[in-house]
């Protein structure tokens, strides 16, 4: 197939040359469906889609053409067939995708014909490897990409899209071209001592660089609502044998559950279910058996099994019989959990029932008021989990991460600022506060990915699924 936009070969920040290689994959999900995407792509990707789909000719890029899939002269299938002429593809590269009929055998007699045709196997993550490496994506978007296949909420991918957009990588980009501005500054001051400074320069430094590592900090700190918001706030509902439990687990997910009896000691092994809220914010909800000590061996597993799942947890959410006299017993249970270095939220229960008093036992963090029989309170609840859920942050107009990788860097990259600027506030050697800025530009740089070394784009791609 004659294209007009010849594919070269590419390099992106000297890391590795793109392979000269067609590739294809399944790029739907396997199983029984209507259609099944198989996609080719590479500088063999016309002549492969030639071979594999005699009727597309040369049909020009963009427009689809049903006719029939080859495999050399036998007919495998019929289905639509497109070419995307390099840079205008996913990759970068002629890229060329085949609709057929969906189920795995049919879809991998089309791959088959397109890998006798002269594609290779693609490896996993390789379709969004080679966008990045052909420019066409930062490494902040291309895990955007798996966060986005991955999510597991509405909120997990609306801020998936916002990454995918490229508001992270850019911002990073700008705070990189400020850092350099620095740098240049510095280094000018080192080499030409006699000579003056824009008015107002050397003033500026020192306020410049605390705002850029303020940033980076908040960025980073970010990471602990970008995380729930893309895997969902995990929440340990415990307590004590009888303070309503079960009963609240079933109200907060909408549904009977969990086996509930007056009985102490009826809940065993956890119980876990996810609840979406309205805006998309994921809660995985865990109810756990009562803490207290147990000489049945069965359940005695059990409460094991209920510190282990709040040591586990996002957030604590421990159940309060709010109708009994606490003993001391609860007193040492509640201080466990202030102590476990999880956020706890105390859920005072039975509120439809005369009320004892607690005061001065469960204090130290705010306590919300329900009743899991009536209902009363639960909304309130579940709201309260929203927002530690991070359920208000996609409203507001701030950048959050998701990834740790991200997180790590970040955190990094602002603790060499910091270096700097105590360097610099001590009116130190301008040269050695220049190293750590130049550190914190490269932590950046591993970000989105212009300073990554290439085992660590190999690690990142290979997550993916393949076909993506």
């Amino acid at each position: 197939m004659d294209t007009t936009n010849s594919t070269e070969t590419r390099f992106r920040s000297g890391l590795q040359r793109i392979d000269d290689d067609t590739i294809a994959a399944v790029a739907t999900p396997a199983g029984s469906g209507g259609v099944a995407v198989i996609r080719i792509s590479g500088p063999e990707a016309g002549e492969v889609l030639e071979k594999v789909a005699p009727a597309h000719g040369q049909t020009e890029p963009g427009r689809m053409v049903y006719g029939p899939f080859m495999h050399g002269a036998d007919k495998v299938d019929s289905g639509y067939s497109v070419f995307f002429a390099a840079p205008h593809s996913y990759t970068g590269e002629d890229t060329a995708e085949l609709q057929c009929h969906g189920g795995a055998v049919v879809a991998g007699q089309v791959l088959a014909a397109a890998l006798s045709a002269g594609a290779r196997p693609a490896e996993p993550g390789e379709f969004s490897k080679r966008s990045f490496m052909n420019g066409r994506m930062d490494l902040t978007q291309a895990e955007a990409v798996g966060d986005l296949i991955g999510a597991v909420s509405e909120a997990g991918a609306q801020l998936a899209r916002r990454q995918l957009d490229g508001e992270l990588g850019s911002r990073l980009g700008e705070i990189q071209n400020a850092l350099t501005d620095v740098i240049a500054g510095l280094e000018a001051g080192l080499e030409y001592p006699d000579e003056d400074m824009d008015e107002g320069e050397s003033e500026d430094v020192l306020p410049r660089l605390e705002s850029l590592c303020r940033e980076l900090e908040d960025l980073a700190g970010s990471w602990g609502v970008g995380h729930r918001l893309r895997d969902g706030l995990r929440v340990a509902i415990v307590g004590a044998p009888n303070a309503g439990k079960s009963s609240l687990f079933n109200a907060l997910c909408g549904s009977a559950r969990a086996i509930v009896a007056t009985v102490p000691g009826t809940t065993r092994d956890l119980l876990e279910t996810t609840v979406t809220t309205v805006d998309g914010v994921c809660l995985e909800l865990v109810d756990t058996a009562g803490l207290r000590q147990a000489e049945d061996p069965v359940e005695a597993e059990g409460v094991r099994r209920a510190r282990d799942a709040a040591g586990k947890s996002d957030i604590i959410v421990y159940v309060i019989d709010g109708s009994a006299v606490p003993q001391e017993a609860d007193r040492l249970l509640w201080l466990e959990m202030l102590a476990s270095g999880r956020e706890v939220l105390g859920v005072v229960n039975k509120a439809d029932l005369p009320q004892a008093d607690i005061g001065g036992v469960y204090t130290g963090v705010p306590l919300v008021q329900v009743s899991a029989r009536s209902g009363e309170g639960v909304g309130d609840l579940l709201a309260e989990l929203r927002e530690k859920a991070g359920g208000n942050a996609l409203s507001e107009e701030r950048l959050i991460i998701s990834n740790l990788r991200q997180k790590r860097h970040l955190e990094e990259a602002a603790a060499h600022v910091r270096a700097a600027l105590d360097i610099l506030g001590r009116s130190e050697p301008s040269d050695l506060a220049c190293i750590d800025l130049r550190s914190a530009w490269v932590e950046l740089g591993e970000i989105v990915g212009s300073t990554a070394p290439e085992e660590i784009i190999d690690r990142i791609f290979s997550r993916f699924c393949l076909g993506k």
